[in-house]
């Protein structure tokens, strides 16, 4: 006989051992697995089937392959049919046990507890061959036994085994037979009312409800602790709110914005309402932006309020230019206003106008534009106008700006100048853009000076000038005169034309004039040009003279026409003339000469007498030689026998030749020694 499939645990207590036996018990169940912890703690998985908070738990019949899993140290208690108890120990090295591992060492004759009788629950005490007491689809036979119910749908029956007296969970008793009860019933007192649940289910008004949602379930209260997200309500487990922040067991305590806590769920607070405490329009606390709450009501914001200026408590605290709060909104200022605290009273006025006493008066229309403040109305007036009482007023024609006393000018107009408050016309010989309008012209064209902010005609005689007397001048006019101290003296006519400047004078005089003092004096009568005015100052000479040693001399008067040159003197003479430091000597001047050259000195061509041309020069020839009379004669005259001579010495010739039969010796000629002898014949 099979009895895993027969028996019945029950769970009587987990206790500690270190602590009080039978503590609470807290367990889950997930398919074939029982798992237990302390009341403290939670089941492990969200996806387990049912769990309880009780010390005692009773299970129908299970499979033998159920695993029961303990992390605490403690004892289980099973107790099993045929009055057997079993105890499961755990520990920290043993936490899991499965229950067949056990019922599977129990004996028949132990799990009938002596008891000799077959399916017997109980027997007599006085003999264990008649039975009390059958297991659950016997019945007791008139012999004492038990015999299995021929329904198989009774837990009890009678007769012979037809007539059912109890019924299995799962069923009830319908006249003598078993009928099923609704799906999640336990027990059940017909197919409509249940009485007691399957584990995972509760009892709520006769029907078994599966237990969603849920981490503690009981099958009489339903359920007491509910999932995250989830609160009680009428023995089962409801979605929170979508709206709710804060939910618990009891529902939601505390909703998001624009929702309120309506019994265990959230409630729609009226639009542009974001706290409320109910559904009505008066309970507002809080509105949205834009709108403010009065008496419990949110009312928009004045369109005309300045953005983020509009609060809950007070409305529009500010609104846009051109109005003024007044009763949580805004009104209208004057249409002149910008800004006003009231309709009547202004505080700030439009581009265009100023305040004034409270009220905007516009600006006067000549003032310059972006000149005419808030408070102080027109500031700046435009040229011609002056400004009094906050407006301009024209100035007189002739004035660019005045004051209004006496209307007197306080500047003046390009081209004028301003004295003793009146506007007066620059001066016409007053230097381009040099006419100041308050210091009137301050440089005169040349020519004229500055008096009294005007200009005034210099002397003739100056160019410039700081007044008006000729010893006043400043500069003189160019070419024409130069300054002297502050007198302008007038260019030397033998000044060279546009040579006068007038900070230097003259620079270069006419031909026989020399500068002296700015000026030109007369060179020495002789004198072309001259650094003064001495004979021996002369620089160039004029055409028939010469400059020599600084003077000009007078070219000879017998120098070819034109070939006097004023610096070399003569390059040319007249024949029987050469030309010799500057002026021109007779060819005769060279000794014995005849002719010579006209352009070259000391080139004779042609001697006189007997002399003849050597190396430009007049000599004897060889065979004569040149007396004390500057003639030439022979040479035996001198040196007896003599027939060449060189003429060394004038009358000291000396002998190159003899005639023979003489011969040469230390340049005489001496007798041969031979008798014959020449006779000069």
């Amino acid at each position: 006989m099979d009895l895993s499939q027969n028996f019945k645990i029950k769970i009587v207590a987990f206790f500690d051992k270190k602590k009080v036996p039978k503590t609470s018990l807290f367990t889950c169940c997930l398919y074939k697995t029982i798992m237990c912890f302390k009341t403290d703690q939670k089941c492990s998985s969200s996806s387990y089937q049912w769990s309880v908070d009780r010390s005692e738990l009773f299970l129908g019949e299970t499979e033998s392959d159920i695993l029961i899993i303990c992390d605490i140290e403690t004892e289980l208690l099973i107790q099993i049919p045929y009055n057997e108890n079993l105890i499961l120990k755990f520990t920290k090295e043993r936490k899991n046990i499965v229950i067949s591992d056990y019922i599977k060492n129990i004996t028949p004759t132990s799990k009938r507890a002596g008891c000799l009788v077959s399916n017997c629950v109980s027997c007599m005490d006085s003999n264990f061959n008649v039975c009390k007491i059958c297991n659950d689809g016997y019945y007791l036979t008139t012999s004492m036994t038990c015999s299995r119910c021929k329904n198989t749908t009774c837990k009890q029956c009678r007769g012979d085994g037809n007539e059912c007296t109890a019924c299995n969970n799962g069923q009830y008793l319908n006249g003598t037979i078993c009928s099923p009860c609704n799906a999640n019933c336990k027990t059940c007192s017909d197919n409509i009312n249940c009485t007691d649940c399957n584990i995972g289910n509760y009892l709520f008004n006769g029907e078994c409800l599966v237990c969603q949602f849920c981490t503690n379930c009981d099958t009489l209260r339903g359920c007491t602790l509910c999932m995250d997200g989830y609160y009680q309500e009428n023995s089962g487990c409801s979605l929170c709110d979508m709206n709710c922040l804060t939910c618990g067991q009891n529902g939601c305590t505390l909703c998001k914005s624009t929702y309120y806590v309506e019994g265990k769920r959230c409630g729609k607070c009226t639009p542009n309402c974001i706290y409320c405490s109910g559904p009505n329009s008066y309970q507002c606390s809080t509105c949205e932006s834009n709108y403010y709450l009065q008496n419990g009501t949110c009312f928009l914001c004045d369109q005309n309020c300045v953005s983020r200026k509009c609060s809950d408590e007070f409305g529009c605290t500010e609104c846009e230019p051109g109005f003024y709060t007044h009763e949580y909104g805004c009104a209208s200022c004057l249409s002149s206003c910008k800004t006003c605290n009231g309709n009547l009273s202004c505080t700030s006025c439009k581009s265009g106008s100023y305040l004034d006493n409270g009220f905007c008066n516009l600006c006067d229309k000549n003032c310059i534009s972006g000149k005419c403040k808030d408070t102080l109305g027109c500031t700046e007036c435009p040229t011609n106008y002056y400004n009094l009482d906050k407006q301009c007023f024209i100035c007189d024609s002739y004035c660019k700006t005045c004051n209004y006393i006496n209307y007197n000018c306080t500047s003046c107009y390009e081209g004028t100048y301003i004295w003793n408050n009146m506007c007066l016309s620059c001066s016409s010989y007053c230097l381009d853009n040099k006419c100041d309008p308050i210091n009137g012209c301050t440089e005169c064209i040349s020519g004229y000076y500055k008096e009294n902010k005007s200009c005034l005609k210099c002397h003739e005689e100056c160019l410039t000038c700081d007044n008006g007397a000729n010893t006043d001048c400043l500069s003189c006019r160019d070419k024409v005169s130069y300054l002297v101290g502050r007198r302008c003296i007038l260019c030397d006519t033998n000044c060279v034309q546009n040579k006068c400047t007038n900070t230097t004078g003259c620079t270069l005089c006419n031909p026989h004039y020399f500068i002296e003092n700015k000026s030109c004096s007369p060179c020495f009568r002789t004198c072309l040009t001259c650094s003064n005015n001495l004979y021996n100052g002369c620089l160039t000479c004029g055409k028939g003279r010469y400059l020599n040693n600084n003077q000009c001399v007078s070219c000879d008067e017998n120098c070819e026409n034109n070939m006097c040159d004023v610096v070399n003197g003569c390059q040319k003479c007249k024949f029987g003339y050469f030309p010799e430091e500057k002026r021109c000597s007779p060819c005769n001047k060279m000794s014995n000469c005849k002719t010579c050259s006209q352009t070259v000195k000391y080139q004779c061509f042609s001697c006189e007498d007997r002399f003849v041309v050597n190396n430009n020069q007049c000599e004897c020839p060889s065979h004569l030689y040149q007396n004390t009379s500057n003639t030439c004669d022979e040479c035996y005259n001198i040196k007896s026998n003599c027939k060449l001579c060189q003429n060394k010495n004038n009358n000291n010739p000396e002998c190159t030749q003899c005639f023979p039969p003489f011969e040469l010796k230390e340049g005489s000629c001496v007798e041969c020694k031979t008798i014959s002898h020449y006779n000069g014949k």
